[in-house]
């Protein structure tokens, strides 16, 4: 388990609190460890989608057909094709 070290301050309606204390005590959590939870599961689902692109199952087909049988390079393709790349990795 990671050291926690680092605080997240957070305001909310009192309402709001109730809620989260009452959520927390039924999952025998503390109220941080239940909003750290939480938030990091919805964090993570964020981050996820980001990173994902859904498209209609027609529109990927024909997207699939053309990868498997691209057309002949033109004198464009061939010209940018030659230029220096910079490439990096997403993280």
């Amino acid at each position: 388990m990671a050291i926690r070290s680092a605080r997240i301050v957070l305001r909310a309606a009192r309402d709001h609190e109730r809620r989260l204390r009452f959520a927390a005590s039924l999952t025998k959590q503390t109220l941080s460890a239940f909003l750290l939870d939480a938030a990091t599961e919805r964090a993570e689902r964020v981050i996820s989608q980001s990173r994902e692109t859904a498209v209609p199952t027609s529109f990927f087909d024909k997207l699939w057909r053309s990868l498997e049988k691209p057309p002949a390079p033109n004198k464009s393709l061939r010209r940018i094709a030659g230029k220096p790349r910079r490439v990096g990795q997403l993280r």
